[in-house]
Protein backbone atom coordinates (compact mmCIF):
# COMPACT_ATOMS: atom_id res chain seq x y z
CA UNK A 1 0.00 0.00 0.00
CA UNK A 2 1.03 3.56 -0.33
CA UNK A 3 -0.16 6.74 0.75
CA UNK A 4 -3.25 8.11 -1.26
CA UNK A 5 -2.18 11.76 -1.50
CA UNK A 6 0.71 10.63 -4.05
CA UNK A 7 -1.57 10.79 -7.36
CA UNK A 8 -1.23 10.19 -10.40
CA UNK A 9 0.88 8.16 -12.58
CA UNK A 10 0.00 9.36 -16.05
CA UNK A 11 2.03 12.17 -17.45
CA UNK A 12 1.23 14.87 -19.57
CA UNK A 13 3.03 16.84 -22.07
CA UNK A 14 1.75 20.10 -23.38
CA UNK A 15 1.58 19.92 -27.33
CA UNK A 16 -0.71 23.47 -27.84
CA UNK A 17 -0.98 26.69 -26.79
CA UNK A 18 -3.61 28.96 -27.18
CA UNK A 19 -3.72 33.00 -27.23
CA UNK A 20 -6.72 34.96 -26.87
CA UNK A 21 -6.06 38.70 -28.63
CA UNK A 22 -8.94 41.37 -27.86
CA UNK A 23 -9.00 44.08 -30.01
CA UNK A 24 -8.16 47.67 -28.19
CA UNK A 25 -11.44 49.54 -29.31
CA UNK A 26 -13.41 46.46 -29.23
CA UNK A 27 -13.69 44.73 -26.04
CA UNK A 28 -16.43 42.04 -27.65
CA UNK A 29 -13.77 41.42 -30.34
CA UNK A 30 -11.47 38.86 -29.67
CA UNK A 31 -8.84 36.43 -32.05
CA UNK A 32 -7.42 33.09 -30.88
CA UNK A 33 -3.97 31.75 -32.52
CA UNK A 34 -2.96 28.40 -32.16
CA UNK A 35 0.63 27.62 -31.37
CA UNK A 36 2.02 24.17 -31.54
CA UNK A 37 4.41 22.78 -28.79
CA UNK A 38 7.86 21.14 -29.75
CA UNK A 39 9.71 19.00 -27.15
CA UNK A 40 11.98 22.03 -26.07
CA UNK A 41 8.71 23.32 -24.67
CA UNK A 42 8.66 26.29 -26.82
CA UNK A 43 5.93 27.83 -28.97
CA UNK A 44 6.12 27.50 -32.60
CA UNK A 45 3.67 27.29 -35.99
CA UNK A 46 1.46 30.15 -35.18
CA UNK A 47 -2.15 30.47 -36.80
CA UNK A 48 -5.59 30.95 -36.40
CA UNK A 49 -7.44 28.62 -34.44
CA UNK A 50 -9.11 26.17 -36.90
CA UNK A 51 -13.27 24.94 -36.32
CA UNK A 52 -12.10 21.33 -35.87
CA UNK A 53 -9.60 22.64 -33.01
CA UNK A 54 -12.63 25.03 -31.83
CA UNK A 55 -15.06 21.80 -31.56
CA UNK A 56 -12.41 19.71 -30.27
CA UNK A 57 -11.28 22.10 -27.34
CA UNK A 58 -15.44 22.59 -26.52
CA UNK A 59 -15.83 18.56 -26.76
CA UNK A 60 -12.72 18.26 -23.81
CA UNK A 61 -14.40 21.27 -22.14
CA UNK A 62 -17.98 19.23 -22.06
CA UNK A 63 -16.37 16.30 -20.85
CA UNK A 64 -14.24 17.66 -18.08
CA UNK A 65 -17.13 19.64 -16.56
CA UNK A 66 -19.59 16.82 -16.61
CA UNK A 67 -17.24 14.41 -14.80
CA UNK A 68 -16.46 16.87 -12.49
CA UNK A 69 -20.18 17.45 -11.25
CA UNK A 70 -21.34 14.29 -11.85
CA UNK A 71 -19.96 12.12 -9.31
CA UNK A 72 -21.85 13.95 -6.61
CA UNK A 73 -25.16 13.62 -7.84
CA UNK A 74 -27.04 10.73 -6.73
CA UNK A 75 -28.71 8.15 -9.43
CA UNK A 76 -31.71 8.62 -7.87
CA UNK A 77 -32.77 9.19 -3.86
CA UNK A 78 -29.67 10.32 -1.96
CA UNK A 79 -28.67 7.16 -0.36
CA UNK A 80 -29.59 6.83 3.59
CA UNK A 81 -26.18 6.07 4.69
CA UNK A 82 -25.07 10.05 2.92
CA UNK A 83 -24.05 12.56 5.75
CA UNK A 84 -22.44 15.11 3.71
CA UNK A 85 -21.92 16.63 0.28
CA UNK A 86 -19.30 19.36 -0.26
CA UNK A 87 -19.53 20.74 -3.92
CA UNK A 88 -16.69 21.07 -6.65
CA UNK A 89 -14.02 22.59 -7.05
CA UNK A 90 -12.80 19.91 -4.24
CA UNK A 91 -15.88 17.72 -3.85
CA UNK A 92 -16.27 16.11 -1.26
CA UNK A 93 -18.63 13.23 0.74
CA UNK A 94 -19.09 12.12 4.04
CA UNK A 95 -21.00 8.55 4.91
CA UNK A 96 -21.37 5.85 7.37
CA UNK A 97 -21.65 1.73 7.12
CA UNK A 98 -23.21 0.02 9.90
CA UNK A 99 -21.60 -2.75 11.48
CA UNK A 100 -20.60 -5.34 9.52
CA UNK A 101 -18.84 -8.66 8.46
CA UNK A 102 -15.63 -7.95 5.81
CA UNK A 103 -13.41 -9.73 3.95
CA UNK A 104 -9.56 -8.49 5.23
CA UNK A 105 -6.59 -8.86 3.27
CA UNK A 106 -3.02 -8.86 4.02
CA UNK A 107 0.72 -9.15 3.23
CA UNK A 108 2.83 -11.88 4.35
CA UNK A 109 4.75 -9.69 6.69
CA UNK A 110 1.53 -9.14 8.63
CA UNK A 111 1.54 -13.11 9.75
CA UNK A 112 -2.44 -13.02 9.69
CA UNK A 113 -4.45 -14.84 6.82
CA UNK A 114 -6.79 -13.24 4.35
CA UNK A 115 -10.58 -14.10 5.54
CA UNK A 116 -13.54 -12.67 6.80
CA UNK A 117 -14.17 -11.27 10.48
CA UNK A 118 -16.86 -8.61 12.15
CA UNK A 119 -15.99 -4.74 11.27
CA UNK A 120 -17.58 -2.00 13.72
CA UNK A 121 -19.61 0.86 12.17
CA UNK A 122 -17.47 3.27 10.12
CA UNK A 123 -17.48 7.00 8.71
CA UNK A 124 -15.75 7.61 5.12
CA UNK A 125 -14.94 10.66 4.55
CA UNK A 126 -13.46 10.98 1.05
CA UNK A 127 -12.99 12.95 -2.36
CA UNK A 128 -11.65 11.80 -5.85
CA UNK A 129 -7.98 11.00 -4.41
CA UNK A 130 -8.17 11.29 -0.78
CA UNK A 131 -9.95 8.66 2.03
CA UNK A 132 -10.30 9.30 5.66
CA UNK A 133 -11.69 6.54 7.67
CA UNK A 134 -13.37 6.42 11.52
CA UNK A 135 -14.81 4.18 13.61
CA UNK A 136 -18.26 4.49 15.77
CA UNK A 137 -18.96 2.67 18.73
CA UNK A 138 -22.72 3.18 18.32
CA UNK A 139 -25.15 1.25 16.26
CA UNK A 140 -27.36 4.40 15.60
CA UNK A 141 -27.24 6.64 12.52
CA UNK A 142 -24.26 9.23 13.62
CA UNK A 143 -25.12 12.60 14.36
CA UNK A 144 -23.26 15.85 14.08
CA UNK A 145 -22.15 15.51 17.82
CA UNK A 146 -20.89 11.64 17.68
CA UNK A 147 -17.64 10.89 18.98
CA UNK A 148 -15.41 9.09 16.30
CA UNK A 149 -12.92 6.80 16.86
CA UNK A 150 -9.65 5.56 15.44
CA UNK A 151 -10.34 3.45 12.41
CA UNK A 152 -9.10 -0.45 13.87
CA UNK A 153 -6.82 -1.23 10.65
CA UNK A 154 -3.65 -1.79 9.93
CA UNK A 155 -2.26 1.22 7.36
CA UNK A 156 -4.20 4.07 8.56
CA UNK A 157 -2.60 7.09 9.98
CA UNK A 158 -3.90 8.73 13.19
CA UNK A 159 -5.91 11.89 11.66
CA UNK A 160 -7.54 8.83 9.73
CA UNK A 161 -5.98 9.09 6.46
CA UNK A 162 -5.80 5.62 4.82
CA UNK A 163 -2.29 5.14 3.07
CA UNK A 164 -3.80 2.60 -0.12
CA UNK A 165 -0.81 1.06 -1.70
CA UNK A 166 -1.22 0.99 -5.51
CA UNK A 167 -4.99 1.57 -5.85
CA UNK A 168 -5.01 4.30 -8.43
CA UNK A 169 -7.19 7.25 -7.48
CA UNK A 170 -8.23 10.20 -8.97
CA UNK A 171 -10.62 9.08 -11.78
CA UNK A 172 -14.13 10.98 -12.52
CA UNK A 173 -17.05 8.64 -11.24
CA UNK A 174 -20.33 8.04 -12.76
CA UNK A 175 -22.75 9.08 -9.54
CA UNK A 176 -22.34 9.42 -6.51
CA UNK A 177 -23.22 5.61 -5.82
CA UNK A 178 -20.46 4.90 -8.05
CA UNK A 179 -17.83 6.77 -6.16
CA UNK A 180 -18.86 5.09 -2.95
CA UNK A 181 -19.54 1.94 -3.45
CA UNK A 182 -15.51 2.11 -6.24
CA UNK A 183 -14.01 3.76 -2.82
CA UNK A 184 -15.54 0.93 -0.52
CA UNK A 185 -14.04 -1.82 -2.81
CA UNK A 186 -10.52 -0.56 -3.37
CA UNK A 187 -10.18 -0.02 0.58
CA UNK A 188 -11.47 -3.81 1.41
CA UNK A 189 -9.58 -4.88 -1.59
CA UNK A 190 -6.55 -3.67 -0.74
CA UNK A 191 -3.97 -5.88 1.50
CA UNK A 192 -3.09 -4.20 4.81
CA UNK A 193 0.62 -4.33 4.80
CA UNK A 194 2.29 -2.06 8.22
CA UNK A 195 1.01 -0.03 11.30
CA UNK A 196 2.20 4.12 10.42
CA UNK A 197 2.24 5.27 13.75
CA UNK A 198 4.17 4.22 16.60
CA UNK A 199 1.10 3.28 18.58
CA UNK A 200 -1.49 0.79 17.54
CA UNK A 201 -5.21 2.68 16.99
CA UNK A 202 -7.00 0.20 19.65
CA UNK A 203 -6.43 -0.54 23.00
CA UNK A 204 -4.08 -3.45 23.42
CA UNK A 205 -2.36 -5.38 20.31
CA UNK A 206 -3.81 -4.61 16.96
CA UNK A 207 -2.51 -7.75 15.16
CA UNK A 208 -3.66 -10.20 18.02
CA UNK A 209 -7.40 -8.45 17.77
CA UNK A 210 -7.74 -9.52 14.20
CA UNK A 211 -5.92 -12.81 15.32
CA UNK A 212 -8.85 -13.65 17.70
CA UNK A 213 -11.47 -12.16 15.32
CA UNK A 214 -11.09 -13.25 11.65
CA UNK A 215 -12.57 -16.83 10.94
CA UNK A 216 -15.05 -16.41 13.83
CA UNK A 217 -18.20 -15.00 14.21
CA UNK A 218 -17.40 -12.92 17.38
CA UNK A 219 -19.14 -9.49 17.33
CA UNK A 220 -15.95 -6.50 16.80
CA UNK A 221 -15.67 -5.65 20.83
CA UNK A 222 -16.25 -1.68 20.51
CA UNK A 223 -15.03 -1.22 23.75
CA UNK A 224 -11.10 -1.78 22.17
CA UNK A 225 -11.55 1.27 20.06
CA UNK A 226 -9.92 4.18 21.16
CA UNK A 227 -11.55 8.62 20.73
CA UNK A 228 -9.74 10.47 18.27
CA UNK A 229 -10.77 13.88 19.68
CA UNK A 230 -13.16 14.45 16.26
CA UNK A 231 -17.11 14.85 16.02
CA UNK A 232 -19.24 14.62 12.48
CA UNK A 233 -19.07 17.93 13.52
CA UNK A 234 -15.16 18.82 13.57
CA UNK A 235 -15.12 16.90 9.44
CA UNK A 236 -17.40 19.29 8.07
Amino acid sequence: MKNITQLFSHVYAPVKALVVYQQMADDEEFYVESFDIGDDGKPSNASPLTDADAAALSAALQVSEKQNGNWLRPERLLPANVLHISPAPRGRAIWYTPAAKATLHFTANIGLPDGQAHVPALIWEATLSELNIFALATKERPGLDTPLYHAPFFNIYRNGSVCMGNVETGKPARSLEHFISRWQQDFWNSAFSHTIDSNDPVRGDLRELWAALIGWERVFPTKKLIKCNKTIQSLL
